[in-house]
C-alpha cells in the first residue's frame, strides 16, 4: 500500500512538473509575441 501511494505521488509530481513546464513555455511564447508586436509598432 505504501509503495502504491509513493508511485501515485511520483505520478502527481511528474504531472505537476509537466503542467508547470507547459505554463512556462506558454508564458514565454506570449512574451515573445508581445515583443514582436512592439517591434512592428515601431516601424
Amino acid at each position: 500500500m505504501l509503495a502504491e501511494a509513493r508511485e501515485a505521488a511520483k505520478g502527481d509530481r511528474r504531472r505537476v512538473r509537466a503542467v508547470r513546464k507547459r505554463a512556462d513555455s506558454d508564458a514565454r511564447f506570449a512574451l515573445r509575441q508581445e515583443k514582436r508586436k512592439h517591434k512592428h509598432k515601431g516601424h
